[in-house]
């Protein structure tokens, strides 16, 4: 609105509404009311741009995982389960600026809306994306963005009405529990009827389908090429499936995560990454097999939701960082291990030994869900934790800093 216009607005309203004083006061009130309502949810709310109001993406989150001997007791069978999850996947051709291409990408669609996640690593210097459904419709897509902490990429095509996977929370999968591995190719060379080959529309190859073992939850690792993940999961990988451009289903057919590469060492825990659901040593795991590539990284579903949103509205995901180490508490919460000079928790008065058991007034169980609730957060937001120092409960008030 133009100056002029804005004048002659002021000047209409200055002649129309003439109020009696006491609904003069009366109104001022209940709008200083609703302002001060609006103030106090966005000093005390998460600030991502995941908050409800915000999030323009609704994706299908299943309650819990089954699995795959569940499944299998049923009468089902892994070539059941994956066709009747084919049209929930896509092939994803990718093109670089280099002119290098790369095929047979199995993207996992995650909405109705053409959503579709990907591994983010695959999407460095993309030039040109085409993705294939399985009704043999191929399509150029936009590229969203791509948060490497999590291994993450998001594209998009042009169409709506799509079969959306369910994705299965990450905190109900556990330790030894099989799962469902599939890649695209046709391979030879393996064993004991592993992996099956089945064919899919848009895949030139087929697709290889196997049982995996679940051989640890939700630790930051390191992936042979590199590519560091906060929220992993690790499987076996059976001979003759390729090393990435995979994904992993439940028993159900849910989304367990998405293959970003084969394993190659732990990164120690911190206060940006959620601690192992399971007490497997790093030992555990035959050196044998992770020299040979046999053991596989797959990003978790357990920071999707805030991942996918914030792609799909800005591009990139702002980290938030607390700045201590900790870990789960026994009676419930994160107990600080070490405060790291000049963090952000450093700067609020946080030390080693202080109870983190809540923040913005929810409550914290234990270092899992600390980081999900603060892995969207931006830099430079104040949020409220809830501590327990010494025996004295406080709240904190904490100024994120950048990671």
């Amino acid at each position: 609105m133009s100056p002029r216009n804005s004048k002659a607005t002021y000047s209409w309203m200055r002649r129309s509404v003439r109020l009696p004083l006491p609904w003069v006061i009366l109104v001022s009130s209940l709008l200083l009311g609703i302002i001060a309502t609006e103030l106090g949810s966005r000093i005390f709310a998460p600030q991502n741009l995941s908050v409800a109001g915000d999030s323009s993406v609704v994706l299908a989150n299943a309650p819990t995982t089954m699995p795959v001997s569940s499944a299998l007791n049923t009468g089902s069978s892994i070539d059941a389960m994956v066709q009747r999850s084919l049209p929930s996947f896509t092939s994803v051709s990718i093109t670089y600026t280099d002119g290098v291409s790369v095929d047979n990408v199995i993207g996992a669609i995650v909405s109705e809306s053409g959503l579709v996640v990907i591994p983010s690593f695959l999407l460095v210097d993309a030039n040109q994306v085409r993705a294939t459904l399985s009704n043999g419709k191929s399509y150029q897509v936009k590229v969203m963005g791509a948060d490497s902490e999590t291994g993450y990429g998001l594209i998009e095509l042009p169409v709506s009405g799509l079969t959306p996977v369910p994705l299965a929370p990450a905190e109900t999968v556990v330790q030894s529990e099989m799962a469902i591995a599939i890649c695209p190719g046709m391979t030879s060379g393996s064993s004991g009827g592993m992996p099956i080959q089945i064919s899919a529309q848009g895949f030139d190859s087929g697709l290889n389908v196997s049982a995996v073992s679940v051989l640890e939850v939700d630790r930051k690792v390191q992936t042979t090429s590199g590519q560091e993940v906060i929220a992993s999961i690790i499987t076996d990988r059976p001979i003759g499936m390729p090393g990435h451009g995979g994904i992993l289903l439940d028993g159900g057919g849910k989304l367990l995560g998405i293959k970003l590469g084969a394993f190659k060492d732990y990164i120690s825990q911190d206060s940006n990454a959620p601690p192992s659901n399971s007490s497997v040593p790093s030992s555990s795991i035959p050196a044998s097999e992770i020299s040979n590539g046999q053991i596989s990284v797959y990003s978790s579903t357990l920071l999707a939701n805030t991942v996918v949103n914030d792609l799909f509205l800005s591009g990139s995901v702002k980290h938030g960082w607390l700045g201590l180490d900790g870990d789960s508490a026994p009676g419930g919460g994160v107990v600080v291990e070490k405060v790291l000079l000049g963090g952000a928790a450093s700067k609020a008065g946080i030390v080693p030994g202080d109870i983190i058991f809540g923040i913005n007034g929810q409550n914290i169980s234990n270092l899992e869900e600390l980081q999900s609730a603060t892995y969207g957060i931006y830099p430079g937001t104040k949020i409220y934790l809830s501590i327990d120092s010494q025996g004295t409960t406080k709240v904190v008030p904490v100024t994120l800093s950048a990671s």
